[in-house]
């Protein structure tokens, strides 16, 4: 216990009293001043403290309120002359626990006024922790009905951007098959098709990108590159939305930019991502402005606009999921609110940094990319993978064999539509079953494969194929192209045997190139090793 008190007579006294308790663990600690308790309060734990607060160097309350803040779970009981009630009445209400008048003081009321003091004081204290605790159970009760309510936002909100653009594609559609359409007309419907197909694909790419960042299983292929090929696709790209809306781009690439490690495709979604925003949240007439520079061992992308701009209380959430700025059903630009989410994990996964800034609404937004510069001579992470594949003319595989395994007759006609413009003479088969024959018999130069069969599926299918001996088709290239893009899936294909992986809706130009490529590792009478 502490005793603050300038009186020696008193000092004394209160250490008679607490001889009387007869108590030898009760140990009394004296000290003249508040200034000397607070600096032994914070060398050692006491249980109490008695202090009188009518001494000639006090000020008051005031001491109260310091010992109070050096030390904020003790039990404090004041002590005071009988002419001093009001004060110790108005200790109490500035924190102390009790208060004693020192001509009443005597053994059995100072132990019973301590031990008062030290179970308010554990009260106050238990209180206190349920008032935080329950504090903070209604903060996380709140942030999950936000969650929840954003959320339920996301999944209206899906609903209605997939339905759109199938609105589109099933109105024409019907319209191509039963009304009699003008040349002009049905080349309309069929670029309104196609754009809304693009449209709804780049949706659910989204959403599957963003379940893998949930899954942890989003993984990058990084080489070195070069950050201005990238960003001039990424304009490129953008110019006919840009033309389209009177928006123009401009560019300022500083010369001789070292390279980066990147995944190629995955900064060019970055780049594609902010671009396609600046170029939706700008009015007709305005201007982007892409700037690319070499500052501090980072390569530095920068995006402005002169466009919507970000309000200054949404701004900290820009990146969020499931964050929009305006969600109402009037909201004049559609999308998930997944994208810039996905750019931000991007921009993370290469080590990198994003921030976004706005001077309010109205006043357009800047959005900075900063990706670290390559080392000269060290290897990225993850070895070095090839880079975009170039498409050049359609190649000629006239006098080849193809074996297309597809149980769904819509993707099987659309496959064999695109493969038949390089002249391969194509195989079928809607199960592993028939599959497993006609390796055998026909002995074909490439399998292209779903995973998804009923029965027996694409990968043990692969496997048993590999199982097979050279001469009976066990090393025939094989693709896989299925609509399944996760990570795990694809390297169980590849485990499996398969040489290629592709995922749905491609690209048919550069499928035939794959096909051209695989095709390649051998004759048909041939049994050269599997590809690597």
């Amino acid at each position: 216990m502490l005793l603050v008190e300038d009186n020696p007579a008193d000092a004394d006294f209160v250490a008679l009293i607490v001889d009387e308790l007869r108590a030898p663990e009760v140990l009394l600690v004296h000290v003249p001043r508040v200034a000397d308790a607070i600096r032994l309060l914070t060398s050692r734990d006491y249980d109490a403290v008695l202090v009188d607060l009518s001494r000639p160097d006090t000020t008051g309350l005031g001491d109260l309120r310091s010992l109070r803040r050096a030390a904020p779970a003790l039990p404090i009981v004041v002590l005071t002359s009988s002419l001093d009630e009001k004060l110790g009445l108005a200790a109490l209400a500035d924190g102390a626990q009790d208060y004693l008048l020192k001509g009443d003081v005597n053994a059995t009321l100072l132990m019973r006024t301590l031990r008062f003091a030290m179970e308010r004081q554990q009260f106050v204290a238990r209180v206190q922790t349920l008032t935080s605790e329950r504090t903070d159970a209604e903060a996380a009760t709140s942030r999950a009905e936000l969650a929840n309510r954003a959320k339920d936002d996301f999944l209206a909100m899906v609903s209605h951007e997939l339905r759109t653009p199938l609105s589109a594609m099933l109105g024409w559609s019907q319209m191509l098959l039963t009304e009699t359409l003008s040349d002009e007309r049905r080349v309309h419907a069929i670029q309104v098709i196609e754009r809304n197909a693009q449209t709804q694909a780049r949706l659910i790419e989204d959403i599957l990108d963003v379940s893998r960042i949930v899954t942890g299983s989003l993984q990058i292929k990084v080489h070195r590159i070069d950050p201005v090929h990238v960003v001039e696709r990424a304009i490129d790209a953008a110019a006919p939305a840009a033309e389209k809306m009177g928006i123009t781009v401009t560019r300022s690439v500083e010369g001789n930019l070292p390279l980066v490690h990147g995944d190629d495709d995955r900064l060019l979604q970055v780049c594609s991502n902010l671009l396609n925003n600046a170029i939706k949240f700008t009015k007709r007439g305005g201007q982007v402005r892409v700037s690319l520079r070499s500052t501090g061992g980072f390569i530095e992308l920068a995006i402005a606009d002169n466009g919507a701009g970000i309000h200054a209380d949404f701004l900290p959430h820009v990146f969020e999921r499931y964050q929009q700025a305006n969600r109402t059903s009037t909201r004049a630009h559609g999308g998930l609110g997944l994208g810039l989410s996905i750019v931000r994990h991007l921009v993370e996964l290469h080590a990198g940094t994003i921030e976004a800034r706005s001077e309010g609404l109205g006043h357009g937004a800047v959005f900075t990319v900063r990706i670290p510069v390559a080392p000269p001579t060290a290897p990225p992470p993850g070895g070095e993978t090839t880079g975009i594949l170039r498409i050049g003319a359609m190649p000629d595989l006239a006098g080849r064999t193809l074996l297309l395994v597809e149980e769904d007759r819509d993707s099987r006609e659309l496959l064999m539509v695109c493969l038949e413009r390089s002249r391969i003479r194509i195989l079928v088969a809607s199960t592993a079953e028939e599959a497993l024959v006609l390796v055998q018999s026909e002995r074909p130069d490439l399998l292209i494969s779903d995973l998804r069969l009923s029965g027996k599926d694409g990968i043990a299918m692969i496997k048993e194929i590999r199982s097979l001996a050279p001469e009976h088709g066990g090393q025939t290239p094989a693709m896989a192209l299925t609509a399944v893009g996760e990570p795990t899936v694809r390297a169980r294909a590849l485990e499996a045997g398969f040489d290629s992986y592709a995922t749905k809706p491609f690209e048919p130009e550069r499928l035939i190139s794959t096909v051209a490529r695989l095709s390649r590792g051998r004759k048909r009478s041939d049994a050269q090793p599997p590809l690597s």
